[in-house]
């Protein structure tokens, strides 16, 4: 599952580095991005959802820059780990270092993900930034996980009220 994955450019990666896997990806995004993809994009096994909880089951969880788009990214976590995902993989993700943070961005729809859709750059999507602690994020994960590895991905990913704020890349591992 792909959650914030665009128009599915994972999912060509991951086809074009395995071609002989068969598997099916799960792409949940917001409904304009869904609305779309499901009208523009028709893959045998490429699937658009706009919301996280249609999504029964996974067994690998990714996501890039996402969690932090989202109304509550502390209920969204809660929703990921009900997965129940063997592994979970968060890239580019926004943390703070002390108290989260949340501001208005305005972002162009072809922002959403480097796959491209005609037409999508006139398209502009208003949303919050919700950026929550790095100590609230690993603290999610205590119980039934283990962090396999943790890194800044970029310093100086965001800048708000004067202070710059990194992200990170977590991988992370459910622990039977």
């Amino acid at each position: 599952m792909d959650f914030g994955g665009g128009a599915g450019y994972h999912y060509f990666i991951a086809k074009m580095k395995l071609p002989n896997f068969n598997f099916k990806w799960l792409v949940v995004e917001n409904r304009t991005m869904v609305k779309l993809c499901n009208k523009k994009l028709n893959y045998k096994n490429l699937f658009f959802f706009d919301s996280l909880n249609t999504i029964k089951k996974t067994d690998v969880f990714f996501s890039s820059c996402a969690i932090n788009y989202t109304k509550n990214p502390i209920e969204t976590i809660k929703s990921i780990i009900k997965l129940n995902a063997k592994y979970l993989y968060f890239t580019r993700t926004p943390l703070t270092e002390n108290q989260s943070i949340e501001f208005k961005q305005i972002s162009l729809l072809s922002n959403n993900g480097p796959c491209k859709i005609n037409n999508e750059k006139e398209i502009l999507i208003e949303c919050e930034n919700k950026i929550i602690s790095r100590h609230n994020f690993e603290g999610m994960f205590k119980n039934g996980f283990v962090i396999i590895k943790k890194h800044v991905d970029e310093k100086k990913a965001f800048f708000y009220k004067n202070k710059f704020i990194s992200s990170y890349t977590y991988i992370i591992k459910k622990i039977v």
